[in-house]
C-alpha cells in the first residue's frame, strides 16, 4: 500500500473541501503552510480559481499574493492578474 507524503495529504484535503467560508479559511492556512515549490501546478490552478471568487477579499488577496510567487512563471502571471482583479473588487466594495 502506498503512503501519501504530507504534501499529498494536504493536496487531497484541499481538493476534497466543500469550500464553505470556514473551510476556505482552513484551506488558506493549509495553502500558506506549503512551500510554493511543493504546491502542484494543478492544485495551484484550482486554488487560484477558488480564491479569485471569494467574497472575503482580504483572505483572497493574501492567498493570491502567496500564489503569485509560485515557481511556474506562467502561473505567476495568472495569480498576479487575479490578485489585481480581487483588489479592484475590494476597492469598489469599500
Amino acid at each position: 500500500m502506498n503512503e501519501r507524503s504530507p504534501v499529498e495529504d494536504r493536496v487531497h484535503a484541499l481538493k476534497s473541501l466543500k469550500k464553505t467560508p470556514n473551510e476556505a479559511m482552513e484551506a488558506s492556512h493549509q495553502l500558506l503552510a506549503q512551500r510554493r515549490s511543493d504546491i502542484p501546478l494543478e492544485l495551484a490552478e484550482e486554488m487560484l480559481g477558488f480564491f479569485k471568487n471569494q467574497r472575503r477579499h482580504g483572505l483572497a488577496m493574501s492567498c493570491l499574493s502567496y500564489l503569485s510567487a509560485h515557481p511556474d512563471m506562467e502561473f505567476r502571471e495568472k495569480a498576479r492578474t487575479a490578485l489585481i482583479e480581487v483588489a479592484k473588487a475590494h476597492r469598489e466594495k469599500h
